[in-house]
């Protein structure tokens, strides 16, 4: 089908009678209002994706599936954007044009209604992997290795609501992403740090939480983190959802970004030296904060205070195994690194020289007798 061809289709509804017909009870139901034309009528679909039913669902995923793996088709995108694509992507191929538009969305020429539909779609493709191009690509030998078995249950053209994803953030916890996909997955979870919108397990799973007690707040995020430390969310399922965003942003420090902007003069000072990711940074500044908190400023030095009993506490509701290559990430990160590199080798010096000693010492002695044997 031709690029204009699926323009058109992705502009009205009408003009997909297949789909029309399986999403008919779910348009009278959730779109009652919404007059088709100018997408609007497919937008309103798919911000209920999870509300539809099953052949509706499925129908639409095909159609997001399209969209968000070809940009160029997506009518939406392209003519609510076109000033922001115009400025800021005239370079970019339009087929993956959405990256860039997400690159750019704070910026102040991007215009509200474009920065809200980039937002829309980056939670579309957090929803199934399979919207998300780079992340597919990126986490091939990952998803096969690790997350299989979530595929394997679920039908082709069914949305996996986020379950693929949230199996790679788990591996991500345990150090076992190539580079390729642990960029990939960093950047997931850095968007969801600044919109918790985008983790669709999350959001569904403390939506009471959220409505009812960080609504009024400008930090969702740091209303559900102060809550979660002060024991206050009863929900089990939040609770444990809570403690997971909490040790993704221990392990990579730009996932946090209030701690990240109060602490950033103090690890430029102190740990400019120390490689980005898997908590590497963090722990350079907790070893700071234990051994000589007051060369760190007043502000970080507080936050992070705090900081450490959330982890802590995150870390009893949503426990992982450290290993022995995090243990050699600690040992790396820390200002004593070489003290510690030094101590370990003398240990394993002695106790191979301690070996050869015993080797003679107890080494059977061999008579004439027994060699003509």
């Amino acid at each position: 089908m031709l690029r204009e061809e699926l323009l058109q289709l992705n502009e009205d509804i009408g003009l997909d009678p297949s789909l029309m017909e399986a999403c008919r009870h779910d348009r009278e139901q959730l779109c009652a209002h919404v007059e088709p034309g100018e997408s609007h009528l497919l937008e309103c679909l798919k911000s209920n994706i999870i509300r539809l039913k099953r052949a509706c669902q499925r129908r639409l995923f095909r159609k997001q599936y399209i969209e968000l793996v070809d940009n160029s088709v997506d009518y939406s995108l392209l003519s609510m954007c076109k000033i922001a694509i115009d400025k800021y992507c005239i370079l970019s191929d339009l087929h993956d044009v959405l990256y860039c538009l997400r690159d750019h969305r704070n910026d102040p020429a991007i215009g509200h209604n474009c920065r809200s539909l980039v937002l829309k779609r980056l939670a579309q493709q957090n929803q199934d992997y399979r919207l998300n191009p780079r992340l597919k690509s990126g986490c091939k030998m990952e998803i096969h290795r690790y997350c299989s078995s979530i595929i394997r249950k679920s039908k082709s053209d069914e949305l996996l609501d986020g379950k693929v994803i949230a199996c790679l953030k788990q591996q991500y916890l345990h150090n076992t992403l190539s580079q390729t996909c642990e960029i990939e997955i960093i950047n997931i979870i850095r968007e969801v740090s600044m919109n918790i919108e985008l983790d669709p397990i999350l959001y569904r799973t403390c939506q009471r939480e959220i409505h009812r007690k960080c609504a009024d707040q400008s930090d969702i995020h740091e209303c559900l983190k102060n809550r979660f430390l002060a024991k206050q969310i009863e929900q089990v399922a939040c609770k444990h959802e809570i403690a997971r965003l909490i040790k993704e942003s221990e392990a990579d420090i730009e996932s946090d970004p209030n701690l990240f902007q109060i602490c950033l003069a103090d690890l430029k000072t102190f740990c400019s030296d120390v490689i980005a990711g898997r908590g590497h940074q963090l722990n350079c500044l907790a070893i700071i904060h234990r051994n000589s908190p007051h060369r760190l400023s007043p502000e970080c030095d507080t936050l992070l205070e705090k900081r450490i009993q959330l982890f802590e506490y995150a870390g009893q509701e949503y426990p992982i195994a450290d290993s022995v290559v995090q243990v050699f990430h600690m040992v790396a990160a820390s200002p004593i690194h070489n003290y510690l590199y030094t101590f370990l080798l003398t240990i394993i010096v002695f106790i191979f020289l301690f070996g050869l000693l015993c080797g003679r010492i107890y080494q059977p002695v061999t008579t004439t007798s027994d060699k003509i044997k």
